[in-house]
């Protein structure tokens, strides 16, 4: 079958076929109460968890638990058969170790929560490197330090305003969307936010992204900072080896 799809797609492409051998693989049950009851309790093992009891202990997405195992990146795992099924258990020390790590990132939908933002928005905010995400196999946690760095940063960098004002723009909305720039050019224009170059403004009355705005000039300066980057682009393809020799302050 594996090789059938390789030469022509069928509806088996849309199947989450990795997650299902995962399942499997992992021998999850209905829960611990159920686990408990098919395998003999002497053979559970002293200081360990049961699969489906970490994995709710640690809180976090179905099929990552696995997917650490599978790495090797949790110690100590130990397999019991029993009939048919193998029972994984997980040293309670490894299940703490990474409920106090994964505690230190969001999921996605918690990070865009916090930010109040979209995800086109924070599209923008990773390729410029202002987010980086912690990738694990398929799946995304996002550091809360670093994103608290960030509001942090543009706050420190901001002007603060007791109410939006008419002729000021959310920083991060949809004329950034509709401005449809480049990754470059808006990476380029955020860095000089942060640097302090461009003024912000943070409504008082709103949190997280949605609290900064910008006004008309930041708008100008997109303009400017895009001219810049695609007249270098144009002068390193024509002059590969010559010296910069201009700026785009």
């Amino acid at each position: 079958m594996t090789n059938d799809e390789l030469k022509r797609k069928t509806i088996m492409s849309r199947l989450p076929l990795q997650t299902l051998k995962d399942v499997i693989l992992a021998t999850e049950v209905a829960s611990p109460q159920r686990a408990s009851g098919a395998l003999p309790l002497a053979q559970h093992r002293s200081g360990h968890m049961s699969f489906e009891a970490a994995e709710a202990h640690i809180g976090c997405e179905p099929g990552l638990l696995y997917h650490l195992i599978r790495q090797r990146l949790i110690r100590g795992v130990q397999r019991v058969k029993h009939g048919r099924k193998t029972y994984v258990f997980i040293p309670d020390d490894e299940v703490r170790r990474y409920r106090r790590f994964l505690s230190n990132y969001w999921t996605s939908e918690q990070m865009l929560a916090f930010l109040h933002i979209d995800r086109s928005s924070y599209r923008y905010l990773r390729d410029a490197e202002l987010i980086a995400p912690l990738e694990m196999g398929r799946w995304r946690r996002y550091p809360k330090a670093s994103i608290c760095a960030l509001l942090s940063g543009l706050e420190s960098v901001s002007r603060p305003v007791s109410a939006a004002r008419g002729e000021l723009f959310p920083l991060m909305d949809s004329w950034l969307v509709k401005s449809r720039r480049t990754k470059a050019e808006v990476a380029a224009l955020l860095r000089e936010m942060l640097d302090g170059r461009i003024p912000i403004y943070r409504d008082l009355t709103e949190e997280g992204m949605g609290a900064f705005k910008v006004d008309h000039k930041t708008l100008l300066r997109l303009q400017q900072v895009a001219t810049c980057i695609r007249a270098h682009a144009v002068r390193q393809r024509w002059s590969p080896g010559q010296a910069e020799l201009w700026s785009c302050a």
